[in-house]
């Protein structure tokens, strides 16, 4: 579903809307994750995320080889910055049910995920 803030690109179970008016992540399934890998030390990027959610999330960058590497835990009201690279997929892993919710790849610019 289509939100009418040109800003927001998707809407997800799980995802909110985001506060800031950076551009917004579009989400991968998270079922893609075992076909992921980081490639490429090109562009570095900025990103941004935002959680809103009740329980805690983990936030893993998908490494070379394909395995999660762990970087941050956040809790609702908090937010994490990193800096990364193009072609890096970011994932969001559900503390509370134990499930992976989306994986995000940066793109060409500062960018936010809302969680």
């Amino acid at each position: 579903m289509q939100e009418s803030n040109a800003l927001i690109k998707w809407s997800l179970p799980g995802f909110q809307k985001a506060q800031s008016n950076l551009p917004i992540l579009d989400p991968l399934p998270a079922s893609n994750e075992p076909y992921l890998r980081s490639y490429s030390w090109g562009i570095s990027v900025g990103v941004t995320f935002e959680s809103y959610l009740d329980n805690s999330v983990e936030i893993f960058w998908i490494d070379f080889t394909g395995q999660r590497k762990l970087y941050k835990t956040l809790s609702l009201g908090k937010t994490f910055e990193v800096s990364t690279y193009v072609g890096h997929p970011w994932l969001v892993y559900n503390t509370s049910n134990q499930l992976s919710m989306a994986i995000f790849y940066p793109v060409a610019r500062y960018a936010q995920v809302a969680i």
